[in-house]
């Protein structure tokens, strides 16, 4: 559900679930998401000068809602009607600003587009505006997409553009045909891997992850006897970092082939 999200935005969505049981609440609700954000520290800038804005959010909240007992953390407590909302706009507004990943500035916006709710309403109260929120956004680059692949995924991405640059499966004639882009370029790129920048679309980076990870999903016939000789990973394992880098693409299908 949450793979579009970036890791600090996951982690506010994680703080809210903490205080939602914390408060004994049956749901997580947009305060909590509130809450959340300020643990993650994406709440705090917007408040310049204002050292205790966390403690002053967080005493209103508790004065406006009804607390229970807490809740364990092995409990699993569901999203409210309007925290469901507030995430669903946080993607829309990703989407109309060209960001592929959802931050917890997108989310921010979202609790404010929800105006009844309670989180906005003390945001709001607050002077936080979404338009000024939104038009930071967007003179902000785009979040480093291969920055949301685990150390393991990265792994599996290198060990199939090895397979692809070092096995004798495609020839060089067919080789730019089928990868968009030369052997010489796609070794270049294995040789910094990983420390090389944001894979934008059509940029040889992106050609060599994408292409790679579908040549080897669709396209790449290794025998199973000699699978071992190039992954460490199995067919599963690298099908599953395919499909999440697509989603990471926005839904970008297949290879540039």
């Amino acid at each position: 559900m949450f793979e579009r999200y970036t890791q600090e935005a996951r982690r506010a969505i994680f703080f809210a679930r903490y205080e939602a049981g914390n408060y004994g609440s049956h749901h997580i609700e947009t305060e909590h998401l509130l809450l959340g954000l300020l643990r993650e520290g994406a709440v705090a800038k917007w408040f310049p000068g204002k050292f205790n804005v966390g403690s002053e959010i967080r005493s209103e909240i508790e004065k406006r809602i009804t607390q229970g007992n807490r809740i364990s953390t092995s409990v699993e407590i569901p999203l409210a009607a309007d925290c469901k909302q507030v995430l669903s706009l946080a993607v829309e507004t990703s989407e109309k600003l060209g960001h592929r990943l959802v931050e917890p500035e997108h989310i921010m916006i979202g609790i404010l587009r929800v105006e009844t709710s309670l989180a906005a309403q003390i945001l709001i109260a607050r002077g936080v505006k979404p338009g000024s929120i939104q038009e930071h956004l967007a003179k902000e680059p785009s979040p480093n997409i291969l920055a949301e692949l685990s150390q393991s995924e990265k792994e599996i991405v290198l060990q199939c553009m090895k397979a692809i640059a070092d096995g004798t499966e495609i020839e060089d004639r067919e080789f730019h045909t089928r990868l968009s882009i030369d052997r010489p370029t796609l070794r270049r790129i294995i040789s910094v891997w990983p420390e090389i920048d944001d894979a934008t679309e059509n940029s040889d980076e992106f050609l060599a992850v994408n292409n790679c990870l579908n040549e080897v999903c669709h396209g790449f016939d290794i025998p199973p006897t000699e699978w071992g000789k190039w992954f460490t990973h199995s067919k599963d394992e690298i099908e599953q970092t395919y499909a999440k880098w697509l989603r990471l693409r926005g839904g970008l299908s297949g290879g540039n082939r």
